[in-house]
């Protein structure tokens, strides 16, 4: 047999990232393994959205942000990637640094993400363009860019996965019931299902006001039954707040009133369009319900968290 011809991917930086991927290679590094970081899809998020307000000028090796019919080609976001956040040298071929590797997945499901919330479309920008064949290219839609021009967008498209992480450390307070619904309400507003985000948000809220008034009471059976009452929610909400100072009192019960608006108002065929703007509101409200009992528990309940 003759010599093995040399290829591209006998050198070495190429075999240090394949050695690491299983055969057909996409999982091999967890993100930010042995870098020191871990960007979230939140942080891939504002990165992109940053970049296609601002597109960047060609760098040393003359990379525009989009090619040849797509406002954003993937390789070239994380070379810019690679330059500003890791510190790398530009001049080389970013994309097969490991640690823009290991970075990567949360580029690519911020990308999905702002496919499925209409701003980005994995297609050409129009017809006589040319198109590429790997599908790391993305074109703005009418909405995006309408979007991206508008200043007070907020955080509305931030990644509430951020919500799901801190809320889960209350479950152990609040219990299943309310974790279970709280992830409703953050998977319904990632979906983009934004009437069944508000309406699990208050249920979620109804779950920490029920854990409050039980361990207040001490009876579980009693309390459900007042609950279940007629004007049964008002009655245990008044309960909770009996004997709650200033201003504790108060910020609970603009909280619950809120909540329970989410809650009585989407769950009960009104015909209100309930907007990302609401959703992502009513999850917010239920993060900071969940911190200020969680915070005042002991003032709440008597007992210590």
């Amino acid at each position: 047999m003759g010599r093995r011809r040399r290829t591209s991917l006998d050198r070495p930086n190429y075999r240090s990232c394949i050695a690491r991927f299983h055969v057909l290679g996409y999982d091999a590094y967890a993100p930010g393994e042995g870098f020191g970081m871990a960007i979230t899809q939140s942080d891939a998020i504002e990165f992109i959205v940053e970049k296609l307000r601002n597109p960047p000028t060609p760098g040393p090796v003359g990379l525009l942000l989009g090619i040849n019919g797509y406002d954003l080609y993937v390789p070239h976001l994380l070379h810019y990637f690679g330059i500003e956040r890791l510190g790398l040298d530009g001049r080389q071929n970013i994309g097969l640094d490991p640690k823009v590797i290991a970075e990567s997945a949360a580029f690519y499901d911020a990308i999905w993400t702002l496919c499925r919330r209409g701003v980005l479309r994995p297609t050409i920008l129009s017809e006589g363009r040319q198109p590429m064949t790997d599908g790391k290219g993305f074109s703005l839609t009418e909405l995006g860019q309408r979007w991206l021009a508008n200043e007070d967008r907020g955080a509305v498209l931030s990644d509430p996965s951020r919500f799901g992480s801190i809320l889960e450390k209350y479950a152990k307070l609040f219990g299943p019931g309310f974790l279970r619904r709280a992830h409703e309400a953050i998977k319904c507003h990632d979906l983009g299902a934004y009437l069944a985000c508000c309406s699990m948000a208050g249920a979620a809220a109804e779950a920490i006001l029920l854990d409050v008034a039980v361990a207040k009471n001490g009876d579980r059976e009693a309390v459900l039954k007042l609950y279940l009452a007629r004007g049964g929610r008002k009655s245990v909400t008044n309960t909770v707040l009996a004997s709650v100072t200033e201003p504790l009192a108060s910020q609970l019960k603009t909280l619950l009133d809120l909540l329970n608006y989410w809650r009585d108002t989407a769950a009960h065929g009104d015909d209100h369009e309930y907007t990302e703007i609401e959703a992502y509101d009513a999850i917010s409200r239920l993060l900071r319900l969940a911190m200020l009992v969680g915070d005042n528990w002991q003032a709440l309940t008597g007992k210590p968290s």
